[in-house]
């Protein structure tokens, strides 16, 4: 289950739901304290409803291994983040340089993914 929010039309983060290792996703490209919490209650709010009884077996991570260093990018990170995990496919190194031709090769890949 793949969750992408965008939290007062400005910024985007992910909840992720792998019910293969039973564990709750939750990323956040700027890593900050306030849009965790927000997820976390996301998370408690929705996700636990739907998960029931099962919810409290699910373990709950945080993703930290990609960092959003400007304030317009969050969006290709939700993007990048959600393919390494599903496709699991390595994400290539990320700086502000590279990100705006990143952007084409990700539309690509997401073109191609979902037509079969």
């Amino acid at each position: 289950l793949v969750l992408p929010i965008c939290f007062d039309n400005f910024h985007w983060c992910m909840v992720l739901v792998d019910r293969r290792c039973r564990t709750i996703y939750q990323f956040d490209p700027l890593h900050l304290q306030y849009y965790y919490d927000r997820l976390d209650q996301i998370c408690r709010s929705y996700l636990k409803v739907g998960l029931r009884s099962e919810y409290d077996s699910y373990k709950q991570e945080r993703i930290i291994d990609l960092h959003q260093t400007d304030d317009y990018n969050c969006g290709i990170f939700i993007v990048l983040f959600a393919m390494k995990h599903i496709k699991q496919i390595p994400i290539p190194t990320t700086t502000n340089a590279n990100l705006n031709s990143l952007r084409p090769t990700l539309f690509m890949e997401v073109l191609r993914s979902s037509h079969p």
